[in-house]
């Protein structure tokens, strides 16, 4: 699932941005994740570096096909207007072919893949596709499910997606010594920045016993914390 890339030696053109239409009327502000964090970076600090797509809409307006988060990211930042490529008579196919497979967007229109269903891990088109490579920057790739979980969520969507972290993957489980151990309170810590409540992190993580969050605090800071961190986490770290 490679980006789209633009055509040699095409002219861009600044469009208002208020003149452009999401591809399909996708809502924008489904648009979020370490991916929008990321791009509205890159934005502020080197502007729109590579023009979106567009094609020409109805009433002056452009369809986007490829570029909805460089748009998101232009928006936030209060930018009026965005380098573009007009391409002008495009068939409904060729217009898809442009639309970037790695975004929310490109996922649902031409994967079949809504990662705002609470149950799109069960869905047929997912587990079809879940192991595909995706390649979120030059230089490396990564499964289709840790690329959705890493870039395309909150944290919180993340997490909601599971029943707990043990239905994430998680390859170790603790035995009733740890449980007593505030490594259990280890992980409440982390959860709580995602759920903002110790009770609901609790509830998530699927722990009935009292737990001392403070004594854990503290826990956090030693050696044998960071070595069961290391068994605590399923492949690829949860917690980073």
């Amino acid at each position: 699932m490679p980006f789209t890339k633009v055509r040699p030696n095409e002219n861009s053109v600044e469009i208002e941005i208020e003149k452009l239409v999401p591809f399909n009327d996708y809502p924008l502000r489904q648009l979020k994740g370490r991916r929008l964090m990321d791009m509205v970076e890159s934005v502020r600090t080197k502007g729109v570096v590579q023009p979106i797509l567009v094609r020409p809409a109805y009433d002056g307006e452009y369809e986007i096909l490829n570029g909805h988060y460089r748009v998101a990211a232009a928006e936030s930042l209060g930018l009026k207007t965005i380098p573009a490529i007009v391409r002008e008579g495009l068939s409904e196919e060729e217009a898809l072919l442009l639309v970037s497979d790695t975004s929310p967007l490109g996922l649902l229109v031409k994967h079949d893949i809504d990662i705002f269903d609470e149950n799109y891990r069960t869905s047929e088109s997912y587990r079809n596709n879940e192991k595909s490579r995706v390649f979120p920057n030059d230089g490396f790739s990564m499964a289709l499910d840790e690329y959705i979980e890493r870039y395309l969520l909150t944290a919180k969507e993340a997490c909601d997606a599971y029943e707990s972290i043990y239905d994430m993957g998680n390859p170790y489980e603790l035995n009733d010594d740890e449980c007593e151990h505030t490594a259990l309170a280890r992980e409440i810590i982390r959860v709580m920045p995602v759920y903002e409540d110790v009770n609901e992190a609790k509830k998530w993580l699927k722990v009935e016993r009292s737990v001392d969050v403070e004594a854990a605090k503290e826990y956090d800071k030693t050696e044998a914390a960071k070595d069961l961190a290391h068994t605590f986490t399923r492949p690829g770290g949860y917690a980073d």
